[in-house]
């Protein structure tokens, strides 16, 4: 077997020039990709190099993507690529995509917003084999993330479509052909118009204090981040907050119940809406949150958080809340929010529009999970020389 070797990376790439157009210089329909930080990739009307190339970010935390043809990036962007003729430009690419865990823990330096120490980044060792091989190597993982790619861009579609079908059935419903004039506009005859403080059966209230010293033990607990993880609250991964039995009951959650966040670093964070659909017994919620317990009798509780979502709710709830440094929206605020309300057949009919979306996008991001899981793993076999490729 041949001795394995390595080159600095440094010894063998070029640098582009430095940038000196700004993130806020991108376009609509601009005639040419343009790099922003991380992996966003804008529009630009100016091409500052038409060379096949590594291009990363300076800042905050470690970002790469392979450019090809003419492009422009930012100033907040670097990129290099192989002057060497025993290394492909996109298999060095490949190999740093393998060190970005390292580079992201040990390549990044200063206070606040951190930067790329560049002295780090430059002194790593890529591993030097055939460039056939870099190239089956390349071929390989470029086929992975073209599948990744068009999953994620079904997700989006799908994502696009519900939210546009889900606006479409929560004014008009399904079906009707009599409508009449509302605070909301034109609304199906038979429909009703309430409050969302006529809906909620014990009134609107705070969660607990999330005390860091009572935390890792005791009843698990809705915390802010659990709000962002897709529709209904996965209860599976609920951290735990001791209490005690007077003030657990107090704030117990109970399957149906409808949370919205109090505060949010931005506007469009503002009172996020997400709903406990689990009937387990040892549930409560933080104080950042809002809860209501809609009364069932006259509405569905996931119909109530998808009002709360639509376009509708969001417009009036970001309307209600306050904004200085953190953007905050408290009971009084939430309470008038205008409810729409079909008879309760005709909701469940909705919902199960709704339910029809989610099973299929979470079958599209388990798909998508599956193939980022199946990159990493190739990614560590290819690119260590755990397995080497068989080349023709």
């Amino acid at each position: 077997m041949s001795e394995t070797s390595f080159c600095e990376l440094k010894s063998i790439v070029s640098h582009l020039p430095k940038s000196k157009i700004l993130a806020g210089d991108a376009v609509n329909n601009g005639r040419y990709k343009f790099y922003l930080s991380g992996k966003k990739v804008a529009r630009s009307d100016v091409a500052i190099v038409d060379q096949d190339a590594v291009v990363m970010g300076d800042g905050g935390v470690a970002s790469i993507t392979f450019a090809t043809g003419k492009y422009s990036y930012s100033s907040h962007n670097f990129g290099f690529y192989s002057n060497s003729d025993d290394f492909l430009s996109e298999y060095i690419f490949r190999a740093l995509e393998q060190f970005l865990p390292e580079i992201d823990y040990k390549g990044f330096v200063g206070s606040g917003i951190k930067n790329i120490d560049k002295n780090f980044l430059f002194d790593l060792h890529v591993e030097k084999i055939s460039l056939a091989e870099q190239k089956k190597i390349a071929s390989i993982l470029t086929s992975v993330d073209e599948v990744i790619e068009n999953t994620q861009k079904q997700i989006d579609k799908l994502q696009d479509l519900k939210k546009a079908t889900m606006n479409e059935l929560l004014t008009k419903g399904i079906g009707h052909t009599e409508f009449k004039d509302s605070e909301l506009g034109r609304i199906p005859k038979s429909w009703e118009i309430k409050a969302l403080s006529e809906l909620a059966v014990n009134g609107i209230s705070n969660g607990v204090f999330n005390d860091p010293k009572m935390q890792g033990s005791g009843y698990r607990l809705i915390n802010v981040f659990d709000m962002y993880q897709g529709f209904g609250i996965n209860d599976q991964k609920l951290k735990k907050l001791k209490l005690t039995e007077k003030e657990f009951q107090k704030n117990k959650v109970e399957y149906g119940d409808i949370f919205l966040t109090r505060s949010s670093l931005k506007l469009e964070g503002i009172a996020h809406c997400n709903i406990c659909l689990t009937n387990a017994n040892d549930i409560t919620y933080d104080g950042h949150l809002m809860k209501i317990s809609p009364n069932t009798s006259i509405v569905e509780p996931i119909f109530l958080a998808l009002q709360c979502l639509s376009d509708l709710g969001r417009i009036f709830l970001m309307r209600m809340a306050k904004q200085s440094t953190m953007t905050t929206i408290g009971q009084e605020d939430i309470a008038p929010l205008s409810i729409v309300l079909p008879p309760l057949e005709e909701q469940r009919t909705i919902i199960d529009v709704h339910s029809g979306f989610e099973i299929r996008i979470r079958h599209l991001k388990t798909k998508l999970m599956q193939t980022q899981f199946l990159k990493s793993s190739l990614m560590q076999d290819l690119l260590t020389g755990k397995v080497r490729v068989k080349v023709n």
